[in-house]
């Protein structure tokens, strides 16, 4: 909503409502005598989404977005951590800065900023985003989109608030039924990496009974459902979603604000790319077996409609038939005459009467 309001000492003052719609260029114009341009004035507009920030869950990715109604060349968008910069974590695509957090933990709290800044010099702040992480994966299922052209690391965190005697991680890939050991350790022990895993992509640190990380360089192959499990109970779920690019560049997860499908945006890639969230395998279609003998049904009672449609027009034409023969052999003896007799234009390009001329 805008509205404008005029004094006696001719001064005239402008309410706009804080929205990213109302931001724009404003032109003050004298019209009489001649019209004037007075003064012209750039209002910016910054909308960060999502607005209030939750307590996000220890392991999860996070995505925060910062929009501005206008980016001048000299000016520049982006997020500060405690008023330091973030730019290994920052994307910036149109007019709007991205913050993505990978598996996030204690050591990503903090407060975040979204700055505009022009030629160097703050022009404005949206201050005191917090960020909070509650602490421990117990039973969360995550799902986490990592680039795979430049093996970038995934971590995947898997931590009990209480101390358990071992531990293991399991990866049941996307192409097979049965679930592979990847990883097993005991307290205070180092991890022992299976036979059947990369042992120079997959590593891990000493599990000391709370916190059992698993950290992959990923690759196109690794996708599939990762399972934390702590003694016999199941600490963490991570649905690990490699993506692969044009080009070699990370590729980093956004959650659009708006849409429910995912974007995923390749650093030095001029276009904006859609992937699915989930892929899927293929599944083979088929029909069932009441399927089928409904199709059977239904032809069966059609070739029976036109069996009885066509013996009821076989019996029609019969019965007229009986009914006047002696008209219709005059009909054909006369009709053949007149053709004999050059009375009328034959219907076929052969003469009927070669035989009877002849």
């Amino acid at each position: 909503m805008t509205t404008m309001e005029s004094s006696k000492q001719r001064k005239y003052d402008l309410y706009l409502e804080p929205e990213l719609k109302n931001a724009g260029v404003f032109t003050f114009i004298q019209t009489k005598p001649e019209k004037v341009h007075l003064a012209e004035i750039e209002v910016f507009a910054i909308e960060v989404k999502p607005s209030h920030w939750h307590t996000e869950r220890e392991g999860s990715d996070v995505n925060k977005s910062c929009e501005v109604s206008h980016l001048p060349d000299s000016a520049t968008l982006a997020w500060e951590r405690d008023r330091e910069p973030t730019a290994n974590t920052t994307l910036i695509y149109n007019n709007t800065a991205h913050i993505i957090i990978h598996s996030v933990d204690q050591h990503s709290e903090g407060t975040y900023d979204c700055t505009l800044r022009r030629n160097g010099a703050l022009i404005f702040r949206v201050p005191k985003l917090e960020l909070k992480v509650t602490k421990g994966t117990f039973v969360t299922h995550r799902t986490l989109y990592r680039g795979s052209m430049n093996s970038s690391e995934a971590v995947l965190i898997c931590h009990s608030l209480i101390s358990y005697t071992n531990a293991s991680w399991s990866w049941a890939p996307v192409s097979e039924t049965q679930a592979i050991l990847v990883a097993s350790a005991g307290k205070c022990k180092n991890a022992a990496i299976s036979m059947e895993m990369d042992k120079e992509r997959v590593s891990s640190d000493i599990y000391d009974g709370s916190k059992f990380p698993l950290k992959i360089s990923v690759k196109f192959g690794d996708s599939g459902m990762y399972t934390c499990i702590y003694e016999r109970d199941r600490m963490a779920e991570k649905n690990l979603v490699p993506i692969q690019g044009k080009q070699e560049a990370t590729e980093v997860f956004i959650q659009s604000q708006s849409q429910q499908s995912p974007l995923v945006v390749c650093p030095g890639i001029s276009q904006l790319e859609q992937v699915p969230l989930h892929p899927t395998l293929p599944i083979k279609q088929g029909w069932s077996t009441e399927t089928v003998v409904r199709v059977v049904i239904v032809a069966l009672a059609t070739l029976g409609m036109l069996l009885v449609l066509r013996w009821y027009w076989s019996w029609t034409r019969l019965q007229v038939n009986l009914s006047q023969p002696s008209l219709r052999s005059d009909q054909s003896s006369k009709a053949l005459q007149d053709q004999c007799n050059g009375i009328g234009t034959p219907r076929e390009w052969n003469d009927p009467c070669a035989d009877a001329k002849s």
